[in-house]
């Protein structure tokens, strides 16, 4: 196992920005997953912590060593693609084999650690097949299989699962989290999923056009976002966001004023446009009587899902969308108006897009 660092990296092609200015510390041991939209440059991190990209500036080191000349060959770290880059002539066995047979180990010592690693991933039943006889998730768990068998300093993973099923994409995060608790390993993992970053991830790091938006626990990002951007990336469905403004003491919208003590800002804000955002499921059709600030809502229509189900509405001109559990849901309709209060709240400057402090109900 190694920690990893990226210090001031940037990388440029031409005049175009990938990366600038980018500083990163993984701990060893930790499961850090980069996240975010397509161009934010979460693979080229990737490909350089690898030594497949050279940095434009900055340094990389891994286990305290400054790797940022070194070759990809002599920096001890494990790949594992999108694709899954199997010799399709090879048996599973003799792929997972390949890098130790490279490193010339003895035969003895190559069927241990193979037959160790199969048993750990559950495929050592397959390992006279060749690959065109695999399923997609056994491709993954070769890949993953030759990636465990170097004993490398760290694993990367670059969006391994996304050329599978959704059903399968699910075991897969498990089987992963799980592989990471066993091994113990330094991960970095790419992928643009939220659902994977916040399923798999010891600390989530959120990028936006080459930049760090925001870094942490999973659950602290998606509770405590510090932009817009997060908020909306980071939840599906996203946040809402309605317009807000400050009138003495209050923050007034479209037909309701919510006191600023109820969302949980302990001073005034700043003055100009703001927005208060609220989670689909910190919303919830208000009884009487209580003491939750309220929303006044024109609904649209309701998605039933089952157990659970979606309320789209409208707060004035704003659209929003509250998830509500069946029985919520029971005897709304289009066009009903309803008060719709919530437990927990951010504000937003809506120019800057950053958080207001302290903004959050306790």
């Amino acid at each position: 196992m190694a920690g990893i660092e990226l210090d001031r990296i940037s990388k440029h092609y031409g005049d175009t920005v990938i990366l600038e200015e980018l500083s990163l510390a993984i701990n060893e041991g930790e499961l850090v997953v980069l996240v975010g939209p397509s161009g934010c440059g979460k693979t080229t991190i990737l490909r350089m912590i690898a030594g497949l990209l050279e940095p434009s500036r900055g340094r990389i080191r891994i286990d305290g060593r400054d790797v940022t000349e070194t070759l990809p060959g002599e920096r001890d770290i494990a790949m594992v693609f999108q694709s899954y880059a199997l010799y399709p002539h090879m048996t599973v066995f003799e792929n997972v084999a390949f890098p130790l047979r490279v490193r010339r180990l003895a035969p003895g010592e190559i069927s241990r650690r193979v037959n160790e690693v199969t048993k750990l991933l559950g495929i050592d039943h397959l390992l006279g097949r060749k690959p065109a006889a695999l399923s997609g998730g056994q491709r993954q768990r070769v890949a993953m299989g030759r990636a465990i068998v170097r004993e490398p300093k760290a694993f990367l993973f670059d969006e391994p699962l996304s050329n599978l099923d959704a059903a399968l994409r699910g075991r897969m995060r498990g089987e992963i989290a799980g592989l990471h608790r066993r091994l113990g390993a330094t991960m970095v993992y790419v992928t643009h999923d939220q659902h994977e970053a916040m399923t798999l991830a010891d600390r989530l790091v959120l990028l936006n056009k080459g930049k760090i938006e925001q870094m942490g626990r999973p659950l602290d990002v998606y509770r405590e976002p510090k932009t817009r951007f997060v908020a909306e990336f980071i939840g599906s469905p996203p946040m809402n966001f309605v317009p807000v403004e400050e009138r003495a003491g209050s923050l007034a919208g479209a037909g309701f004023a919510v006191p600023l003590s109820a969302v949980g800002v302990k001073s005034g804000v700043p003055g100009g446009r703001l927005l208060l955002g609220v989670r689909p499921e910190a919303l919830k059709v208000a009884t009487s009587g209580e003491a939750l600030p309220t929303l006044k809502a024109e609904i649209d229509w309701i998605e039933r899902t089952g157990s659970d189900g979606y309320l789209y509405a409208r707060v004035g001109p704003t659209s929003i969308v509250a998830r509500l559990s069946a029985a919520a849901g029971q005897g709304l309709s289009p066009g009903q108006r309803v008060d719709l209060s919530f437990s927990q709240a951010r504000l937003f400057d809506e120019v800057s897009g950053r958080a207001v402090d302290d903004a959050g109900v306790a």
